[in-house]
């Protein structure tokens, strides 16, 4: 009898963190979507790498103009006018050329960056790179549209110093980034943490089933947070899983 009075104990105990730690991760997500926190760390990290690839042409106010371009640029928005939370390698290439090809004083200043001649050359190049995606489409239509796109890139630009830099760049740009952004929801989902523990009072489940002795109210909450806390990024990896789901890299 006692031994499944402590296996209820066990089970109970591992349905209240998964109940808990899954409105937490839930919450957070929610969270960092309201206020953006993706968009915002994706932009700074397109600011980093504009800065990083050509900082003899491009000034830090040029980039954050061309990283707020490219962001919101239909081809990743949509009709929408938030800015993207996500950015593939490959289209940052095809979005920089594009851009380079309009006829402005900084998307001249672009050309410069990318050892571009003139708007004419970014334009023959942007279309070349959509000619050859859609003539691997017809060719592949199932192929990865990431490796499809690569393949355009490549066979249209060839060796071109633009490919280099971004391939240098883009990684440790974009690794900054989602380790900011981790950090901060690490932060939210602690706040988050204890205004649950506070408001459902979660030291009581501890101290009912486990009889730890000589702990007080506040001990047993902090105890409670403490586990929420480090388990939720668990429990919302196994959300995650089970949901199939897989959001992108920032």
């Amino acid at each position: 009898m006692p031994l499944f009075k402590n296996l209820d104990s066990v089970f109970g105990f591992v349905l209240l963190m998964l109940a808990a730690g899954t409105v937490v991760a839930a919450a957070t997500q929610f969270a960092a979507t309201l206020t953006r926190m993706r968009a915002r760390f994706l932009r700074q990290a397109v600011e980093e790498l504009l800065s990083q690839v050509a900082p003899a042409h491009l000034s830090s106010e040029d980039a954050r103009q061309l990283a707020l371009i490219l962001l919101h640029h239909p081809w990743l928005c949509g009709r929408t006018n938030a800015g993207a939370s996500s950015l593939r390698r490959e289209d940052l290439v095809r979005l920089l050329v594009e851009v380079a090809s309009q006829d402005s004083l900084l998307a001249a200043r672009l050309r410069d960056a990318l050892d571009l001649a003139g708007a004419g050359e970014a334009l023959d190049l942007a279309r070349r790179i959509g000619s050859h995606v859609l003539a691997l489409e017809l060719e592949n239509p199932g192929e990865c549209t990431r490796d499809r796109d690569t393949k355009a890139i490549i066979a249209a630009m060839g060796p071109h110093p633009l490919l280099a830099c971004i391939h240098s760049w883009y990684g440790q740009a974009m690794g900054r980034a989602t380790r900011r952004y981790m950090r901060q929801t690490r932060v939210i989902t602690a706040f988050l943490t204890l205004a649950l523990v506070l408001a459902l009072r979660l030291d009581l489940f501890l101290f009912l089933y486990f009889h730890l002795p000589g702990c007080g109210r506040w001990p047993g909450m902090a105890l409670s947070w403490l586990l929420i806390s480090l388990g939720t990024p668990f429990w919302y990896d196994r959300m995650k899983d089970l949901l199939h789901f897989r959001p992108s890299q920032i």
